[in-house]
């Protein structure tokens, strides 16, 4: 399928119409070098992913994704595994550690990515306590001064929701400690901070 005749915004409707040759064929457009195949290819299959589960038996290939120098195939492999693991959420347990060690990435966008993708990991577990003890360790312990000091709140900003999230659903010391720090230090927005007073109250 010729997928650079597709605007943006069409994406989402192709992504409902797919057959397995189209999945397949897309799939491996992911490693392509040419970015107006590559992208509109992930946003498709990132798209079925949210809908269907034929995208996940391309799973491996994800997960291959994350042992690349390009960043940008890192980025894409994080994001597609974050959104299949609902599918078959025993896999967890296979690439947690792998995963989790992309929240400090070289890149930025790549860290902020995994970080936020980690949302999706936790409802499809159902807030097990002891992933989302490994997942709160790793997070706390990112040292996110050693960051640009540009982005810095952003990052913080990006741990500080998903350790929201944990807390609301289950209580670890480790996370109220990290949020007093963070209103302490000032370097969240004053949303955050309101949102962090109501759960800390």
């Amino acid at each position: 399928m010729d997928v650079k005749k597709y605007k943006k915004e069409e994406l989402y409707c192709v992504a409902e119409s797919l057959n397995e040759n189209n999945i397949k064929e897309l799939a491996g457009n992911l490693l392509s070098s040419d970015d107006k195949v590559r992208y509109p290819s992930f946003l498709i299959l990132q798209y079925r992913s949210e809908m269907k589960n034929d995208v996940f038996p391309y799973w491996n290939n994800f997960v291959d994704m994350l042992n690349s120098d390009n960043s940008y195939f890192r980025t894409i492999g994080l994001k597609l595994i974050s959104i299949n693991i609902k599918w078959d959420t025993s896999k967890i347990k296979e690439i947690l550690d792998k995963y989790l060690s992309f929240c400090e990435d070289e890149k930025m966008i790549t860290a902020r990515l995994c970080i936020q993708g980690i949302t999706n990991i936790i409802k499809a577990i159902d807030f097990e306590q002891k992933t989302c003890q490994k997942i709160v360790e790793k997070l706390i312990g990112i040292n996110i001064k050693d960051r640009p000091s540009t982005n810095i709140k952003v990052m913080t900003t990006d741990v500080v929701n998903i350790l929201i999230e944990i807390e609301r659903e289950i209580h670890f010391k480790e996370i109220i400690v990290y949020l007093n720090v963070c209103l302490e230090e000032n370097i969240i927005d004053k949303n955050l901070k309101k949102e962090i007073i109501e759960l800390l109250s």
